[in-house]
């Protein structure tokens, strides 16, 4: 017995053992074909050939092998007849790799106004990908081994001093005495602010 069960339609000349309708049909052979089915009309038996296609809407998916963040997944599409499961046809589908999408991450190693730090970044996909990148140094114009780096990193640190802007901390520069001003006054735990501009 095949998977099918819906309605046919017929035509035959001879009216007197046959007319025009549709007649419930179970077990129908379904095929790229002239199938034999054998029909009762006004009484009588009459055998008539009729072509019945292939339904085409069936589709199942084997072979699959998942996508990771690097590598393509991909998996064996079978279309099958949706009558008699006949398979119908093969594909081979490729599926594109998933792509990292990591963490904001986690800094191991802070960095200062002259060394770089470090942080860790997972991927959401996958937390064994794990990658480590470099955060640059608070100051880019702070040689490391400068005999002042670490009175800088005071001043940075108790927020004494911040720089210029744009990773700038311009050690050669010229103070302004506004400047000398607040640095006295943080220096004796004000914010620099209260009296910035008024005379001391």
């Amino acid at each position: 017995m095949f998977p099918y069960s819906g309605k046919v339609s017929w035509q035959v000349e001879n009216p007197a053992l046959a007319s025009v309708g549709e007649k419930t049909v179970t077990g129908l052979k379904s095929g790229a074909g002239i199938t034999e089915l054998r029909i009762s009309c006004l009484g009588q038996s009459k055998s008539i050939s009729m072509i019945v296609n292939h339904g085409t809407d069936s589709f199942r998916r084997e072979d699959y092998i998942a996508e990771t963040c690097e590598e393509s997944g991909s998996y064996t599409l079978i279309k099958t007849c949706s009558c008699c499961g006949q398979e119908l046809g093969r594909e081979n589908v490729i599926i594109k790799p998933l792509g990292h999408k990591w963490t904001q991450g986690e800094v191991i190693v802070h960095p200062t106004v002259s060394t770089a730090g470090e942080k860790t970044m997972i991927c959401h996909h996958d937390n064994t990908h794990v990658k480590t990148i470099s955060i640059e140094p608070i100051f880019d114009d702070i040689p490391q081994n400068t005999w002042y780096v670490n009175d800088v990193q005071y001043v940075y640190d108790n927020d004494i001093m911040t720089g210029k802007g744009e990773r700038k901390f311009a050690p050669n520069a010229n103070l302004h005495r506004e400047e000398f001003t607040q640095m006295l006054y943080k220096n004796e735990g004000g914010t620099g602010s209260e009296h910035f501009g008024q005379p001391v």
